[in-house]
């Protein structure tokens, strides 16, 4: 009876045995999904790892086991479940794609064990090490593998071969933005690179805009284009490649064919738009014409180009050169706009944004009148307004300094298309304004309003519904003719304005149908001038136009200081009252507590005359050391901006540390040592020369034939002796050691 139990026992097992194994991947699969959903991220993993380990595992199986990976924190598991997976199913079209989506949003950084990469945080030591361009290459070679099983799995659709070159083609041009250079390079797809050690994710951060990089330059110094090879194998370089991955887009999918034929514009246009000629990327929508006659060279040529011709920032400087059609982003996308399809508006803006960086402004107005007929209802204002932007008239005031009360005065405006204006000025009463923020600042109010206390910007209170108040006075009206530049150009006029008087005037302007612009112009015939001296806060009160001082005048000090009591805002408020001397000097008596005060001081002269200034902050009496300290400056330069590996590099330097007495320099006639340092930082060639009379030192240095290519620096360093404390078999002992210290370079 005993056996006859073993052995259904035994039986019981075995069913219970094959009953697991018989357990349908569908079934396994919902499982998993459904622990997924619970959060019950480790026993999804379990199931996904299974479903992976059999060939019915499919993409979804392995994109969720990644994102099992994310939540768990195991994301230094990511490269084995990718490449185990793989190697289950190296046919397999959808997960070969996932597979290389998952190297594509991975977590690049990581750190060096022992020499192996580990992705992700790590405890306990180690050297951080990126994994980006080895992840590039892999995602690759996975999208490659998986495109040549497509060619021989009639399941594949050919928008789904799309889809993997379309992947291709951005994994190809990850760096064509900020480093376009690379795209001449041929990425070998045989072999993986090694993690790059050093690199850390906070390298990354905080990183503007900068200055977009100039497009490269063959040897002869022309412009580097990427020409469409004959096949991918026949591909000289990644740009090449690049190439060949979009044209396949667009052969296997022709409705993308308009996206990715964009795509290569905006590269282009990238490369070699007349945008990469202006200094700043944030450049105006529309620049001044010259006054006097003159024309600015770069914007007369940006003016002529013709479509079949660009002016760009290249490598060696920017040229004006001939854009062959293959490569005429302005062709392309004009092409592309005429489908009007999807990218229609995307390839207007690109011609838009294009005239207006070659300031040929009615060309712009009339492509914004293209896009109007396409854009939404809802979305049509805005583009109106840009094309008013252009063809409107317009104008503002130009940032104006106090001038002297001469009798007149004058300012300046800038303006647009318009042919008349007329401007009217009303006298401010500043008295009643400055009485009026004494007020509120004493009288401790809970929720301040700091902006009444800047002083300079007091034309927005004349704005405000009790901004009339403080105008008083009849205002004073006249009229201007203006010539305006042709082609919707910017112009500058400077404006005489019959002011009789000093003080502060509002003055308006309204632009023949055009927009209303407001300033504030100060007239001053009494100035007040601070100084820090040892005696304290120097105030010197003068005639505003012949410098001379003014005695005897009255000085009105207000301070107020903002703080926090029993965590409530409190503003403490104080006052005095001086007078200068003959000299129109006055030194006002300040407690050490008076010093965190902003202060503002109020003159009346003897004869009447008035002037203010505030809010600064007062000093009591202290020496004043002399300057002791300046730092060391070392102006480097080259004989060219830009080289290759093996030419020859003629720099000079210049060291000198800037004083203000004497014309000696410390570092004539001393020896340096120079360094030539590579792109990551590393000392590849250091001599001693010896610097002339003038702190000056030249020298030469042939980049080597395998040069790295990026940004190199001249250094200047001085020899010093370091003391260094060395700790051996329990005992400490002092070496001396020669090192160079670096003083700085170009």
């Amino acid at each position: 009876m005993r056996g006859i139990l073993t052995v259904l026992a035994a039986f019981l097992l075995s069913s219970s045995t094959l009953i697991t194994v018989a357990q349908e991947p569908a079934d396994k699969r919902t499982q998993a999904d459904a622990e997924m959903q619970k959060n019950n991220f480790n026993d999804a993993l379990q199931l996904y790892r299974d479903l992976l380990a059999l060939p019915a595992g499919t993409s979804h199986d392995l994109q969720q086991a990644l994102l099992c990976l994310q939540h768990l924190g195991k994301i230094h598991e990511l490269d084995s479940l990718i490449e185990s997976a793989v190697t289950v199913q190296p046919a397999r079209f959808d997960l070969l794609l996932a597979a290389s989506q998952g190297y594509q949003s991975a977590q690049k950084f990581g750190f060096l064990i022992a020499g192996r990469f580990e992705r992700g945080g790590h405890r306990g030591g180690g050297e951080y090490a990126s994994v980006t361009d080895r992840d590039r290459i892999r995602s690759l070679q996975l999208l490659l593998q998986a495109l040549q099983v497509a060619e021989s799995d009639p399941t594949v659709s050919a928008s789904f071969k799309a889809d993997a070159w379309n992947q291709v083609a951005a994994q190809i041009s990850t760096d064509q933005s900020t480093e376009p250079w690379k795209l001449q390079l041929l990425s070998d797809l045989t072999k993986l690179p090694d993690p790059e050690p050093g690199e850390t994710p906070w390298m990354f951060r905080g990183r503007g805009p900068g200055t977009p990089p100039a497009a490269p330059v063959d040897e002869q110094g022309q412009p580097v284009f990427h020409k469409l090879p004959a096949s991918w194998e026949t591909a000289a370089s990644d740009g090449e490649c690049w190439r060949w991955a979009l044209q396949q887009v667009s052969t296997l999918d022709p409705a993308r064919r308009s996206t990715t034929e964009l795509l290569f514009a905006e590269f282009l246009q990238r490369q070699f738009g007349a945008g990469t000629t202006w200094n700043q990327p944030w450049a105006e929508p529309v620049q001044p014409a010259q006054n006097n006659g003159k024309t600015d060279p770069q914007k007369s040529s940006l003016l002529s180009l013709q479509d079949s011709e660009t002016q760009a920032r290249l490598a060696t400087g920017i040229k004006r050169f001939t854009l062959p059609d293959e490569f005429n982003f302005l062709k392309i996308a004009r092409s592309v706009a005429e489908r009007n399809d999807a990218s229609a508006r995307n390839a207007l803006e690109l011609l838009i944004r294009e005239r207006m960086d070659r300031t040929q402004y009615p060309q712009a107005a009339a492509l914004l009148r293209e896009l109007l007929e396409l854009t939404p209802a809802k979305e049509a204002d805005a583009v109106r307004q840009r094309i008013s932007q252009i063809e409107g008239n317009w104008l503002q005031f130009l940032p104006a300094e106090t001038q002297p009360a001469i009798g007149k005065a004058s300012f300046d405006i800038r303006f647009r298309n318009g042919r008349k204006v007329t401007f009217s000025a009303v006298p401010v009463n500043v008295d009643l304004l400055l009485d009026d923020l004494r007020k509120y600042l004493a009288s401790n109010p809970e929720q301040p309003n700091f902006r009444r206390a800047q002083l300079p910007d007091i034309g927005w209170r004349l704005i405000e519904a009790d901004g009339k108040k403080y105008l008083n006075g009849k205002p004073i009206e006249w009229t201007v003719d203006l010539n305006p530049a042709d082609g919707h150009f910017d112009d500058t006029k400077t404006i005489e304005a019959p002011l009789p008087k000093a003080g502060a005037w509002w003055v308006q302007a309204q632009l023949q149908d055009g927009n209303t612009s407001r300033m504030i112009l100060w007239l001053a015939d009494l100035a007040i001038a601070e100084k820090q001296t040892e005696s304290g806060t120097l105030i010197y009160v003068a005639d505003a136009v012949t410098g001379s001082p003014v005695p005897r005048t009255d000085l009105q000090f207000f301070g107020w200081q903002f703080n926090y009591e029993n965590q409530r805002p409190r503003i403490n408020t104080s006052r005095f009252a001086d007078r200068t001397d003959a000299n129109g000097l006055c030194t006002p008596p300040v407690t050490p507590e008076q010093t965190q005060n902003q202060w503002l001081i109020s003159a009346k002269a003897p004869d009447g005359r008035t002037a203010f200034t505030g809010f600064g902050n007062l000093w009591v009496a202290q020496k004043i050391e002399p300057l002791a300290w300046s730092p060391l400056k070392i102006y480097a330069i080259t004989d060219r901006p830009i080289y290759r590996p093996g030419h020859t590099v003629n720099y000079s330097l210049w060291l000198r540390r800037p004083l203000f007495d004497g014309d000696s320099n410390e570092w004539a006639e001393k020896p340096v040592w120079i360094q030539i340092r590579n792109p990551q930082g590393e000392a590849v060639s250091e001599q001693q020369l010896q610097t002339d009379a003038r702190g000056a030192v030249s020298g030469q240095y042939v980049l080597p034939a395998d040069a790295q290519l990026g940004t190199w620096t001249v250094m200047a360093a001085r020899q010093v002796q370091v003391v260094r404390l060395i700790e051996e078999n329990g005992q400490t002992r002092t070496v001396n050691e020669t090192d160079r210290e670096a003083l700085g370079g170009g």
